[in-house]
């Protein structure tokens, strides 16, 4: 991968934090849930920013795949791209709804156990390429480490989507 592309990537992340400060926060709706403060951002500007990041990706991968001459680029491009389509799509239906308290509390739930997996998932890499770098008996203990972190990672992740379908079908 180009260095170009890497910088561009992390310019990528960079507008959308500073777009999510200056934008998305000021508009959010406050909502107060056992005396904690919580941020809603609309839905429908979350998507629009969503659909630009996704469209600035789709860019930042297209035009490496033909600068490189790499085939194998334009399935990711084709991804952001469709997520793009998606999000705009998405966005055109969004109405603006006050949340209410108890969407507020299933929504920090969910929060919590998606960056739990993102932890767990984060971990789990770091043993991988840990255990690559190294050799003899600490490649063995990483990779030890990079198994039982995968294996956790695994059971949280059937354990989120059965909590996901049981809230589904609970109302």
């Amino acid at each position: 991968m180009p260095p170009w592309m890497i910088v561009s990537f992390f310019v990528i992340i960079g507008f959308a934090w500073l777009a999510d400060r200056l934008v998305l926060v000021p508009r959010a709706e406050t909502v107060v849930v056992n005396g904690r403060v919580h941020m809603v951002r609309r839905r429908r500007d979350a998507l629009l920013m969503s659909a630009a990041v996704f469209g600035l990706f789709t860019v930042v991968v297209g035009v490496n795949a033909a600068v490189e001459e790499d085939i194998f680029l334009l399935p990711p491009a084709v991804f952001f791209l469709v997520g793009a389509m998606g999000c705009l799509w998405l966005a055109r239906g969004a109405q603006k709804a006050v949340p209410s308290v108890e969407h507020v509390q299933t929504a920090v739930s969910i929060n919590r156990d998606v960056w739990t997996l993102v932890a767990i998932t984060s971990l789990q890499i770091t043993c991988d390429v840990a255990a690559s770098l190294t050799a003899g008996v600490v490649s063995g203990l990483f990779s030890i480490g990079a198994i039982v972190s995968a294996t956790v990672a695994i059971w949280l992740s059937v354990r989120f989507i059965r909590s996901l379908k049981r809230r589904r079908d609970e109302g």
